[in-house]
């Protein structure tokens, strides 16, 4: 059975429910595309935190063994960074969060990004 657009409601009620569900659409979207990017953020982080405890280890097997968990989180990055760009995340917004990502100094830095990536908070405007 096909449903009348009205459902017994006013035209007004209905473009004024039409109007709330692109809103809560939208908001969805944004959501899931703060998702990816924070999530990019925290796989740049990860990847440049254990590049450089690779190059500064003196232990031979555990520098390859860094090398190639750096390379594996710089690949994930990478891959959350076109997935973000594909859902629509603007590109400058993406290079600050990256670019904040690799700078990163401490477990602290480390433990905020992945805080603000849980949470859903924007660190970098």
């Amino acid at each position: 059975m096909v449903q009348k657009p009205l459902r017994g409601n006013s035209m007004g009620r209905w473009i004024k429910d039409l109007k709330e569900k692109r809103k809560e659409a939208n908001r969805s979207q944004n959501a899931q595309i703060h998702a990816a990017v924070t999530v990019a953020g925290v796989a740049a982080a990860i990847a440049a935190v254990t590049a450089a405890t690779a190059a500064s280890s003196s232990e031979d097997s555990l520098s390859k063994t860094s090398m190639a968990v750096a390379s594996a989180a710089a690949l994930v990055a990478a891959q959350c960074v076109k997935v973000a760009e594909s859902m629509g995340a603007n590109h400058e917004h993406l290079a600050a969060i990256v670019s904040s990502a690799v700078n990163v100094r401490t477990a602290g830095d480390i433990m905020t990004l992945t805080a603000a990536a849980a949470t859903g908070e924007c660190l970098i405007n």
